[in-house]
């Protein structure tokens, strides 16, 4: 029995884990895209840091509201709530900031350009997938990714 149980547990956080990856790799697609098509013309304008500055919070503006949405549903099947929402973008905030911090740095160090710094972007994304599914599933939906039944109340 003891087995089982240790079974179900780790399958169900295992298919919130599939879920979560699957709907990270859409938004990823999402986010580069964005970040592409803005980080290029920016750069020509702004220069390398502050085009990917730019690049990188057009890209979360748009990637972040799909994701928070299939999350939400999808991914740790939670109603939600404002406060959720909230946390949510909290979180997009710390990661923005890292994720603009590493892919700067990392293309300084590189001499990286253009389409070269989406490169270097999806390898810090890559780099926060883990760290951004623990505070979603711990601290922003804590419903753990169980379909909520409701109850007939007679």
């Amino acid at each position: 029995m003891d087995f089982l149980d240790s079974f179900k547990r780790h399958s169900k956080s295992l298919d919130s884990v599939i879920r979560f990856g699957l709907s990270s790799c859409l938004c990823l697609v999402v986010d580069g895209a964005v970040f592409s098509v803005v980080c290029v013309p920016a750069e020509r304008f702004f220069g390398r840091t502050a085009a990917i500055a730019v690049s990188q919070t057009c890209a979360i503006a748009v990637s972040g509201h799909l994701n928070f949405f299939i999350n939400r549903r999808l991914v740790f099947r939670e109603e939600g709530t404002r406060f959720s929402y909230w946390k949510y973008w909290s979180l997009v905030g710390i990661n923005l900031v890292m994720r603009t911090l590493a892919t700067a740095a990392v293309s300084a160090l590189l001499d990286a350009h253009g389409i070269a710094i989406t490169a270097v972007k999806l390898c810090a994304d890559i780099a926060l997938f883990a760290f951004s599914y623990v505070v979603q599933k711990r601290i922003v939906f804590k419903g753990g990714g169980q379909w909520k039944r409701k109850t007939d109340c007679r």
